[in-house]
């Protein structure tokens, strides 16, 4: 190491200043010394370089974050949070409209069988319902949080398993 060097590092306290002119204490500045080295290695350091390099490595990420917004491929949280309450509340409407729309139609039932077909329809439509579900400020009409059933029936979107 160059004097020149020396002299750098005491002007950016990284070694304590000589007790004289040109006499270092040995101790405190290989502390010194050691100390900053183990900074730049894990790059806890504010040199120029390590600070030009976090930057840029910021830079790229929050690049790739936009990128990817802007694609579609994230999302923001507080738009998923606020696109399931939405969804999570069209559901429980759904389920408790289910008792006061039946009841007239159960009444009327003649067997247990005609009154499991009635719950099994009305069940499968208020899947369909929100199958078909968009949030209410999604500008493209086509997407939705659920697969798509095309071609399904409600009752067989569970691989043909009966819902309810």
């Amino acid at each position: 190491m160059t004097p020149r060097r020396v002299q750098q590092l005491v002007k950016e306290h990284i070694l304590p200043k000589p007790a004289a002119r040109g006499q270092y204490e040995l101790v405190a500045c290989v502390t010194g010394y050691i100390r900053h080295v183990n900074g730049q290695l894990n790059g806890d350091v504010g040199d120029l370089n390590s600070e030009k390099t976090r930057l840029t490595r910021a830079q790229a990420i929050k690049v790739e974050r936009e990128n990817a917004l802007a694609d579609g491929v994230l999302i923001r949280a507080a738009d998923a949070v606020q696109a399931w309450t939405e969804m999570i509340s069209a559901a429980k409407s759904q389920l408790l409209n289910l008792p006061g729309r039946l009841a007239p139609s159960l009444l009327k039932a003649r067997t247990a069988k005609e009154a499991e077909r009635i719950l099994t329809e009305a069940v499968d439509e208020a899947l369909a319902e929100l199958a078909d579900w968009k949030p209410a400020d999604d500008p493209e009409p086509a997407t939705s949080l659920a697969p798509s059933l095309e071609g399904v029936g409600a009752a067989e979107a569970d691989h043909g398993q009966p819902v309810g």
